[in-house]
């Protein structure tokens, strides 16, 4: 991921034309969505810390629970996950983004105390770290692969009802702490849509 880090120039102007493609649609909704996070307090906590923990530490319970749990499914989920982060790696590649938190012209907060995440535009010698890895939102594509699969594996069905719908927390953690634009999720759809069929 950070072996792909784009040119800044590049990911400024990217994040800028998804920009104009909210406004287009009359959809650029993530200032108002901060701001009443923010305001409201608790679903800015929310936010920073989903960020912050849902993504990596749920990724990897949710591989431990198929592996032990459904160990048939187990090999087609991780061929996935391995798919899904190629073609992620590739749109880093191809279409580096900065995240809306960037871009002083929204007006977002971009502290880690509400983005849950490094203010750092740079963090030299790290090979993870990429701060233009906006396009497409991995922590959306991959909440979609690990909680359809839990769900369409486990019985009860308000926990599949539960399963089905946390992309949707996912999508609000992403945009409400300003470390994506919607558009960012939707491409994150995309890549895990494409990642199965792979």
């Amino acid at each position: 991921r950070g072996a792909v880090d784009g040119s800044m120039t590049a990911s400024f102007a990217h994040a800028r034309d998804l920009v104009d493609v909210e406004r287009a649609l009359g959809a650029l909704i993530e200032p108002s969505i901060q701001d009443w996070a923010v305001s409201a307090g608790w679903p800015a906590e929310i936010a920073r810390w989903g960020y912050a923990n849902l993504h990596f530490k749920g990724s990897c319970l949710a591989l431990a629970v198929i592996f032990f749990g459904w160990r048939g499914s187990y090999g087609f989920v991780r061929n996935m996950v391995l798919a899904a982060m190629v073609i992620s790696v590739a749109g880093y590649a191809l279409y580096p983004t900065a995240p809306p938190r960037f871009l002083p012209e929204l007006g977002l907060d971009p502290s880690s105390a509400v983005t849950g995440n490094q203010p750092l535009l740079s963090s030299p010698g790290d090979p993870l770290f990429n701060p233009f890895a906006a396009v497409p939102s991995m922590h959306v594509g991959l909440s979609l692969i690990f909680s359809w699969s839990l769900a369409l594996l486990v019985r009860p069905r308000a926990l599949k009802a539960l399963l089905f719908g946390y992309p949707l927390l996912m999508t609000y953690v992403v945009v409400a702490s300003g470390n994506h634009f919607w558009v960012d999720a939707v491409f994150g759809a995309v890549t895990a849509a494409a990642a199965a069929a792979v």
